[in-house]
């Protein structure tokens, strides 16, 4: 997979913005079109459905719910200053 960031990473479950439900991130099928923005694929076993994501978590839809992406050590910390 290639993305420009280690935001979301293939096989790792991440929560979902629906309360108590979780999504995994999967390898898309091989020969699938895929826009360069939303590249990441996300199954819901539970949901019983597959979307795409991009690097924040949003859906490419308004009927799929976000993936909660947990902040990294670099992002969301203020600088003393």
């Amino acid at each position: 997979m290639n993305s420009a960031t280690d935001d979301l990473k293939v096989g790792k479950l991440y929560r979902l913005s629906f309360p108590g439900i979780a999504a995994r991130v999967i390898e898309p099928p091989a020969g699938e079109k895929r826009s360069s923005e939303y590249c990441y694929l996300v199954e819901s076993l539970f949901l019983r459905m597959r979307w795409w994501v991009n690097r924040r978590g949003e859906p490419d839809n308004i009927h799929s719910p976000n993936l909660i992406v947990p902040r990294g050590p670099h992002r969301g910390r203020l600088h003393a200053g």
